[in-house]
């Protein structure tokens, strides 16, 4: 049997540990997606920083800051006014979620090198102090033109060379639109798709390799979101069905709640929960699609 290397086997416990600290933390991240965040930053090289737009309590900040940790030690800016999405405050009330997202980022010790912004992104942008920015990670609001302003805000600071990525570009209609206009350009290259992740690097022009790869990319989004609505028929099917069998009370409330998430789809979180983390979605097509992620 083949031994594996010292450093090699550091790295992955090092990870392991990463995932079991990070999984403690709210949030919607999946660990794939973490473990390319962790990527992404530890490939920065210094000739700009790294901008997370959304960082809720943290989850995606610490993955982000702990592989920078591992690579340049490049800055992280995390841009978010911490009073929650729409969706937060209409499932919540108010929201302020800053002194936890602090607390998490000094649990980790990586206070020196996260940046706290406590603004919107288009409040962020208007003060910006013209930093080049090496990777950009939008994960704010997710309409379409909340989403779309993220990009025409911040995409001119981030170099040519650099990544962008974008979370839940599969589910959410606003996020998957901005991407299929983007994909539907001449700016990205090397993109690919981890769950609900689609990312790529920004380039001058595109040759036609990576214009069908878009294309590609495109068809495969699609086919995902077709997924994602049998998937959500089968859910409610499954759900009628059981209310309708003897249960003790409690198990109905349970279910009848899932299914009313379903129903509303308002705010679409628990319906992302049960999807990301489903048989279908860890395993099925996503799965699939590993080793067409790009640069790695």
């Amino acid at each position: 049997m083949k031994r594996e290397s010292l450093p090699t086997a550091a790295k992955r416990d090092s990870v392991n540990s990463l995932k079991q600290a990070v999984s403690k933390i709210e949030g919607w991240l999946t660990d794939e997606e973490g473990k390319l965040l962790y990527k992404l930053a530890k490939s920065c090289t210094g000739k700009g920083v790294i901008v997370e737009i959304g960082s809720y309590k943290g989850r995606s900040t610490i993955w982000l800051a702990e592989g920078s940790k591992a690579g340049n030690r490049v800055k992280v800016y995390a841009i978010d006014p911490h009073t929650g999405s729409t969706e937060h405050r209409r499932m919540y009330g108010k929201v302020w979620t800053f002194p936890e997202f602090v607390r998490n980022i000094k649990m980790r010790g990586l206070d020196d090198i996260v940046v706290p912004i406590v603004k919107t992104s288009e409040d962020a942008e208007r003060c910006w102090n013209q930093k080049p920015v090496e990777l950009l990670w939008i994960d704010g609001a997710h309409d379409y033109e909340m989403v779309k302003l993220d990009v025409e805000l911040w995409f001119s600071h981030l170099v040519w060379g650099g990544w962008i990525a974008f979370h839940d570009s599969i589910v959410y209609p606003g996020p998957r639109k901005v991407v299929e206009e983007l994909l539907k350009g001449n700016y990205l290259a090397d993109v690919g798709l981890v769950d609900s992740i689609t990312f790529g690097r920004k380039v001058k022009s595109i040759g036609w390799r990576d214009r069908l790869r878009n294309r590609y990319i495109l068809w495969v989004k699609m086919r995902m979101v077709e997924y994602e609505k049998l998937f959500v028929s089968f859910l409610k099917l499954t759900f009628d069905t059981i209310v309708r069998l003897h249960l003790p009370d409690f198990l109905k409330r349970t279910v009848q709640k899932f299914s009313m998430a379903i129903d509303s789809r308002e705010h679409g979180l628990p319906l992302y929960e049960i999807y990301y983390h489903s048989p279908l979605g860890r395993y099925g097509l996503f799965q699939r699609l590993k080793g067409f992620q790009g640069m790695f």
